[in-house]
């Protein structure tokens, strides 16, 4: 990680002046370079100064009129002290960086500095607090102008590891100020999941996503009412640990937080990425309205996918409202799930207006029946598709025309206790409760075989599925209704 260096304007001063500023989210960033928000944490005031200031006022009073006059201006010290944002003596405490020599808005020499290996610790933590000290060699008039922070995140060169699973541990959170602020704390599910981009988790209604280095995964996020950011850290023996800062969006109260020790507790229920050259034995195959059952599709496997691009259908309709033809995949789980993460890949393609088609992942329960659908819906001749989900008996509004002709998308169906959610290539488009465990999976490929005779007919283009995942939680009905009593 580098550190930008600030650029400085006059106006009124003192001899030796300090502001300090918290990075929030400051784990947030990317390898490339981006802009940190500052919020003032300490108002204006004066500090001791150090050794360090103390020999460069001397050095310069020496000779301050000859620098003065060679650079056209005062020139000023520029020291910077890194610390936890919860330090209030982060002036003094924190870690230093500089003096840096600064005269008409310029710095002399370089204007970044790598991080050392403390600071990087400090940023894995979370949130940070930063004192500028400023020292000016005269009493003169002065003051420091912060536009832009940037943080750069140097590329990481550690092969990431899996962090993806159900983890529960133990969390707690000393918050401040203790005045009106409760430590809080409990017990904690986490529904991390992973890919080449990084990871993002649930943790209920909160939600955190952010890149992964080796064993190191940083991420951000939060929930109603506040922010969040920290570490998430896998540990050799297959356990893990979590540090993290929290801010509520009031600034009322914030707080470090520790988990010491996560385990993870989830299994794999479900992973097929239908590398062929036929459907894995348990899947059951069932179809709707096509003239030889399993014959009268068409579908084959390529590039790790199951793509139907045809169907026989039995009976093509004069009018809208009648029946789809439908190729369903159909898998009873082992164990009933209570928390789980459900994620499959897929893509779609129709040449023109007419395909009416659709492409969905449902979950159901054998005892209590539908908990969620989701996937692709393209209804109607005249339109390309949209999102479809439903959790529970609650659909979502979806429109048509909302997504391209042809497009690909990954889609995730998570919960954690009651608390469903729906994604969709990472952002949240659904949630809702939804009770009872998960044990039946239907992967279906739809289309509506439609000819009103007068030049009205639809089509269907290219369905395809490249992988299903589900890692999940084994249900216990009486535990679950026990915790939700406390």
């Amino acid at each position: 990680m580098k550190m930008n260096i600030f650029d400085f304007m006059k106006s009124v001063g003192v001899f030796l002046l300090a502001w300090v500023f918290v990075f929030s989210g400051i784990i947030s960033c990317k390898n490339n370079r981006v802009a940190t928000e500052l919020d003032t944490l300490f108002t204006l005031g004066t500090v001791e100064t150090t050794p360090q200031a103390e020999a460069f006022v001397r050095a310069y009073q020496e000779n301050l009129g000859a620098r003065t006059a060679a650079n056209g201006g005062v020139p000023l010290l520029v020291e910077y002290r890194i610390g936890p944002a919860s330090d209030s003596d982060v002036c003094s405490n924190g870690l230093l960086y500089g003096p840096y020599t600064v005269t008409d808005n310029s710095v002399d020499g370089d204007q970044t500095v790598s991080a050392d290996k403390p600071t990087l610790q400090l940023v894995n933590m979370g949130d940070l607090a930063v004192c500028t000290i400023i020292t000016a060699p005269v009493n003169v008039t002065m003051s420091a102008a912060f536009d832009n922070v940037y943080m750069d995140n140097e590329p990481c060169i550690e092969t990431a590891l899996d962090v993806s699973g159900i983890w529960q541990g133990a969390y707690s959170c000393d918050s401040q100020p203790a005045s009106h602020c409760e430590d809080i704390g409990g017990v904690v599910k986490l529904n991390i999941m992973q890919d080449e981009h990084g990871a993002s988790y649930s943790d209920g209604l909160a939600k955190y996503n952010g890149p992964v280095c080796g064993n190191r995964f940083e991420y951000s996020g939060g929930g109603p009412g506040y922010t969040e950011s920290g570490t998430f850290v896998l540990n050799q023996d297959g356990t893990a640990s979590k540090t993290s800062h929290y801010e509520d969006d009031d600034g009322g109260c914030s707080g470090d937080c520790s988990d010491p020790e996560l385990v993870k507790i989830s299994q794999v229920a479900l992973f097929d990425h239908f590398e062929g050259p036929s459907l894995d034995e348990a899947w059951t195959v069932d179809t709707v309205n096509t003239t030889d059952g399993v014959e009268g599709w068409t579908y084959s496997f390529s590039n790790s996918s199951i793509n139907v691009s045809d169907v026989a259908a039995a009976t093509i309709h004069s009018e809208n409202g009648q029946t789809w033809s439908q190729l369903e995949l159909f898998q009873q789980l082992d164990t009933s799930l209570s928390d789980f993460i459900a994620e499959f890949d897929i893509s779609w393609t129709s040449d023109d207006v007419t395909a009416m088609q659709y492409l969905r992942l449902s979950l159901q329960s054998e005892e209590y029946g539908h908990l969620a659908t989701v996937g692709y819906s393209d209804s109607w001749i005249g339109s390309h598709g949209g999102k479809q989900a439903t959790i529970w008996a609650n659909p979502l509004n979806i429109q048509p025309n909302g997504l391209s002709a042809s497009g690909t998308a990954t889609i995730r169906i998570s919960r954690t206790g009651e608390i469903t959610r729906i994604e969709w290539d990472g952002a949240e488009i659904h949630d809702g409760y939804a009770y009872g465990g998960m044990d039946q999976v239907y992967l279906t490929f739809g289309h509506y075989p439609y000819d009103d005779g007068e030049g009205a007919a639809s089509s269907l283009g290219s369905l395809s599925v490249d992988k299903v995942r589900i890692l999940g939680v084994a249900w216990d009905e009486f535990s679950l209704r026990s915790a939700n009593r406390k």
